[in-house]
């Protein structure tokens, strides 16, 4: 699946950057937003690709069924579909709300040590930045970067963090699936807000390792790969790796909602 997609991103953009340019010698703003989008697509596409053949089988259910609404849109559809993007809401509500099970509530005190830390740490850097000397400062900035490291690299923050995405993405795609006659400009911003939670990085995967839906080091291993690796399937994932969740493949699913929900719907307003 992930493969052809791969070669109609190729030769949609390839069709594109071929296309005759106006008579002054300058393409319109329509053609250079394509062009902007089509390279996109390529790119979200090629980091997404590890998944296609080694874990399509062990996706969880909620996770395969995104997928597929994800692989509906073709690289040339910039049509403004809502039947696509009601489709994309509700598989996207059902796999974080399947995320989200999987990952154990804090305890209250736990939650308010979390919360209580970052606080502390906030009121530290502003008192330091008033009272001390540049030698000072620089000590108690150290002091201050390993407390946040000890928070950071905590599961009880990992938990945290995760829940809040996932519970801002059930509430979202619930809000998006309840919509009756909404602007176009109020629908893509639900969309645009949905998609910063799918901000695919360190940030996120770090957690994700912590609390064991995706192998440490996986999805760092995985932007590693070249594109001949990811097309090919040559490079073997290592032993015993899994992301049944896609959590490595976040950023194509933000990619996904940006080019065909959000740029749609706003130039479908022009």
């Amino acid at each position: 699946m992930m493969a052809r997609w791969i070669k109609s991103v190729g030769r949609g953009l390839t069709a594109d950057v071929e296309q005759p340019m106006s008579p002054r010698g300058v393409s319109s703003k329509r053609t250079n937003m394509k062009r902007a989008i089509l390279i996109w697509s390529l790119t979200a596409a090629l980091a997404a690709a590890t998944h296609a053949k080694a874990q399509t089988t062990a996706l969880t259910p909620a996770s395969f069924a995104l997928q597929k609404v994800l692989f509906e849109k073709k690289v040339n559809d910039s049509a403004n579909d809502p039947r696509w993007r009601a489709s994309l809401a509700d598989a996207l509500h059902r796999y974080c709300e399947s995320v989200l099970v999987q990952v154990p509530r804090n305890t209250p005190q736990e939650d308010a040590w979390v919360d209580g830390e970052w606080h502390d740490l906030t009121k530290l850097e502003h008192w330091t930045a008033k009272r001390f000397d540049e030698q000072m400062r620089r000590e108690q900035m150290r002091r201050s970067g390993e407390r946040a490291a000890k928070v950071e690299n905590s599961v009880e923050y990992a938990r945290q963090v995760l829940r809040r995405v996932l519970s801002e993405c059930s509430s979202i795609t619930k809000s998006l699936m309840e919509l009756n006659r909404a602007s176009p400009a109020a629908e893509a911003l639900l969309w645009v807000r949905l998609s910063i939670y799918f901000e695919g990085d360190k940030m996120l995967w770090r957690p994700a390792e912590m609390t064991g839906l995706v192998s440490p080091n996986y999805c760092s291993f995985l932007t590693r790969k070249t594109i001949a690796e990811l097309i090919a399937g040559s490079t073997p994932d290592p032993l015993g790796a899994h992301d049944e969740n896609m959590i490595c493949s976040w950023n194509f699913v933000k990619g996904q909602i940006i080019t065909y929900a959000v740029i749609p719907l706003l130039e479908s307003k022009q």
